[in-house]
Protein backbone atom coordinates (compact mmCIF):
# COMPACT_ATOMS: atom_id res chain seq x y z
CA UNK A 1 0.00 0.00 0.00
CA UNK A 2 1.15 3.14 -0.87
CA UNK A 3 0.34 6.40 0.90
CA UNK A 4 1.54 10.08 0.22
CA UNK A 5 2.50 11.93 3.29
CA UNK A 6 1.37 15.54 3.76
CA UNK A 7 3.08 17.63 6.44
CA UNK A 8 0.15 19.87 6.71
CA UNK A 9 -1.62 17.26 8.33
CA UNK A 10 0.45 17.13 11.52
CA UNK A 11 1.20 13.67 10.79
CA UNK A 12 4.39 12.09 12.16
CA UNK A 13 6.00 8.85 10.98
CA UNK A 14 9.18 6.62 11.44
CA UNK A 15 10.40 4.89 8.72
CA UNK A 16 11.89 1.00 9.33
CA UNK A 17 15.28 2.24 8.35
CA UNK A 18 15.02 4.03 11.66
CA UNK A 19 12.94 2.13 13.51
CA UNK A 20 15.25 -1.23 13.28
CA UNK A 21 17.66 0.20 15.63
CA UNK A 22 15.82 -0.45 18.32
CA UNK A 23 13.11 -2.81 17.02
CA UNK A 24 14.87 -6.48 16.19
CA UNK A 25 12.15 -8.13 14.76
CA UNK A 26 8.26 -7.11 13.82
CA UNK A 27 5.53 -9.59 12.93
CA UNK A 28 3.05 -7.07 11.50
CA UNK A 29 2.39 -5.51 7.98
CA UNK A 30 4.32 -2.27 6.68
CA UNK A 31 3.48 0.00 4.32
CA UNK A 32 4.80 2.71 2.11
CA UNK A 33 4.76 6.73 2.56
CA UNK A 34 6.12 8.68 -0.22
CA UNK A 35 7.19 12.25 1.18
CA UNK A 36 8.73 14.87 -1.08
CA UNK A 37 9.41 12.27 -4.06
CA UNK A 38 10.95 10.28 -1.31
CA UNK A 39 9.51 6.52 -0.68
CA UNK A 40 10.00 4.99 3.18
CA UNK A 41 8.61 1.66 4.53
CA UNK A 42 7.36 2.18 7.92
CA UNK A 43 5.73 -0.49 9.97
CA UNK A 44 1.58 -0.17 10.58
CA UNK A 45 -1.18 -2.14 11.61
CA UNK A 46 -0.73 -5.47 14.28
CA UNK A 47 1.89 -7.64 15.06
CA UNK A 48 4.59 -8.23 17.54
CA UNK A 49 7.29 -5.82 17.94
CA UNK A 50 10.32 -7.48 19.24
CA UNK A 51 12.69 -4.84 20.69
CA UNK A 52 17.00 -5.22 20.58
CA UNK A 53 16.84 -5.35 24.80
CA UNK A 54 14.05 -7.83 25.02
CA UNK A 55 11.05 -5.59 25.43
CA UNK A 56 7.94 -7.14 23.49
CA UNK A 57 5.04 -4.85 22.23
CA UNK A 58 2.30 -6.98 21.24
CA UNK A 59 -0.90 -4.43 19.54
CA UNK A 60 -1.13 -1.74 16.86
CA UNK A 61 1.26 0.40 14.97
CA UNK A 62 0.28 3.20 12.94
CA UNK A 63 2.95 4.76 10.45
CA UNK A 64 5.76 3.20 12.56
CA UNK A 65 4.87 4.55 16.11
CA UNK A 66 3.16 2.41 19.14
CA UNK A 67 -0.52 3.66 18.38
CA UNK A 68 -3.95 2.33 19.63
CA UNK A 69 -4.21 -0.57 21.62
CA UNK A 70 -1.51 -3.05 23.12
CA UNK A 71 0.59 -5.12 25.41
CA UNK A 72 3.96 -3.55 26.06
CA UNK A 73 6.25 -5.77 28.74
CA UNK A 74 9.34 -4.85 30.15
CA UNK A 75 12.20 -7.21 30.97
CA UNK A 76 11.22 -7.06 34.68
CA UNK A 77 7.61 -8.73 33.76
CA UNK A 78 5.67 -5.27 34.25
CA UNK A 79 3.33 -5.48 31.32
CA UNK A 80 0.96 -2.23 30.08
CA UNK A 81 -2.15 -3.31 28.62
CA UNK A 82 -4.20 -0.31 27.13
CA UNK A 83 -3.79 2.68 24.78
CA UNK A 84 -0.93 4.33 22.84
CA UNK A 85 -0.63 7.68 21.29
CA UNK A 86 2.16 8.45 18.89
CA UNK A 87 4.70 5.96 20.98
CA UNK A 88 4.07 6.87 24.59
CA UNK A 89 1.77 5.38 26.73
CA UNK A 90 -1.54 7.47 26.96
CA UNK A 91 -5.09 7.54 27.75
CA UNK A 92 -6.53 4.07 29.89
CA UNK A 93 -4.96 0.91 30.82
CA UNK A 94 -3.69 -0.91 33.04
CA UNK A 95 -0.05 -1.26 34.83
CA UNK A 96 0.96 -4.88 36.52
CA UNK A 97 4.06 -5.31 38.50
CA UNK A 98 5.84 -8.32 39.53
CA UNK A 99 5.21 -8.09 43.12
CA UNK A 100 0.97 -7.93 42.24
CA UNK A 101 0.67 -4.57 43.00
CA UNK A 102 -1.41 -2.60 39.68
CA UNK A 103 -2.85 0.20 38.66
CA UNK A 104 -5.90 0.74 36.46
CA UNK A 105 -6.77 3.63 34.92
CA UNK A 106 -5.77 7.42 33.17
CA UNK A 107 -2.55 7.35 32.10
CA UNK A 108 -0.57 10.83 30.54
CA UNK A 109 2.88 9.89 28.82
CA UNK A 110 3.30 7.34 30.86
CA UNK A 111 2.26 8.49 34.25
CA UNK A 112 -0.30 7.21 36.32
CA UNK A 113 -2.26 10.79 35.90
CA UNK A 114 -6.55 11.50 36.48
CA UNK A 115 -8.88 8.62 37.83
CA UNK A 116 -7.40 5.42 38.66
CA UNK A 117 -7.21 2.55 41.34
CA UNK A 118 -4.05 1.36 42.88
CA UNK A 119 -4.24 -2.09 44.53
CA UNK A 120 -1.38 -3.31 46.61
CA UNK A 121 -2.91 -6.48 47.43
CA UNK A 122 -0.59 -6.91 50.39
CA UNK A 123 -0.70 -4.05 52.64
CA UNK A 124 -3.79 -1.64 51.18
CA UNK A 125 -5.74 0.23 47.97
CA UNK A 126 -6.42 3.59 46.79
CA UNK A 127 -8.94 5.10 44.71
CA UNK A 128 -7.68 8.38 42.84
CA UNK A 129 -10.15 10.88 42.32
CA UNK A 130 -8.48 14.13 40.85
CA UNK A 131 -10.15 17.31 42.03
CA UNK A 132 -10.77 19.88 39.59
CA UNK A 133 -8.44 21.83 42.03
CA UNK A 134 -4.70 22.21 41.94
CA UNK A 135 -1.95 23.55 45.02
CA UNK A 136 1.46 24.78 43.58
CA UNK A 137 0.72 23.62 40.14
CA UNK A 138 -0.44 19.71 41.17
CA UNK A 139 -3.69 18.62 41.00
CA UNK A 140 -5.22 17.34 43.77
CA UNK A 141 -6.17 14.06 44.60
CA UNK A 142 -9.14 12.25 47.16
CA UNK A 143 -7.70 9.25 47.92
CA UNK A 144 -9.55 6.17 49.66
CA UNK A 145 -7.57 3.75 51.58
CA UNK A 146 -8.76 0.40 52.54
CA UNK A 147 -7.78 -3.21 53.07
Amino acid sequence: MKEEYDDDKGAIFIPTSLSSLVIMEWSGQCKEIIKNAESYRVMHGKGVAKFKDGQIYEGEIRNGMLHGRGTFTWNDKTVYKGKFRNNEIAGTGRYEWPDGTSYEGDVKEGIRNGKGIYLNEKEYSLLLVPLNTKVNGKTVFVTVLGK
